[in-house]
Order: C-alpha cells, then sequence, then structure tokens
C-alpha cells in the first residue's frame, strides 16, 4: 500500500444459497431455499510485474460488506 499506486475499489452484490450440508447431505445451516444478497467490497492495486515486465491488477483486500435476505 505504500507504494503510492491509486487503489480501486469495487462494490457488488450477488445472490448466494445459503446452505450448508453433512456428510450424509442433510441441511445442518441454513435452507435449500435460503436465497441471500451478500455485498462485498474488493480494493484492487496495480504493480509492476518485474518477470514480465507488464503492470498487472492485484486484489488488496476483500471483505463481506453486508448480508440480507433476497425476495
Amino acid at each position: 500500500m505504500n507504494k503510492g499506486s491509486p487503489i480501486i475499489l469495487v462494490h457488488f452484490m450477488c445472490q448466494q444459497i445459503n446452505c450448508v450440508r453433512d456428510k450424509e447431505g442433510e441441511v445442518v445451516e441454513g435452507a435449500v431455499d435460503d436465497i441471500r444478497g451478500n455485498f462485498y467490497v474488493a480494493a484492487f492495486q496495480r504493480e509492476f510485474d518485474d518477470m514480465d515486465g507488464v503492470l498487472k491488477w492485484r486484489i488488496v483486500d476483500f471483505m463481506l460488506n453486508g448480508s440480507q435476505p433476497y425476495v
């Protein structure tokens, strides 16, 4: 982060099914129809790759920013 390159933040939402099953296939958390809208934030920064001699994007941070039932 101290390289001085700009950091771009991306905020996005994706729909995910909140269902965890055990080895036998039984639901232990959530439900098969529990669809949630999960909000994430990702921070990208460009860095110079000495091997290839090009600038590449790197994810410097990624976090869940909230979740709500998706109706």
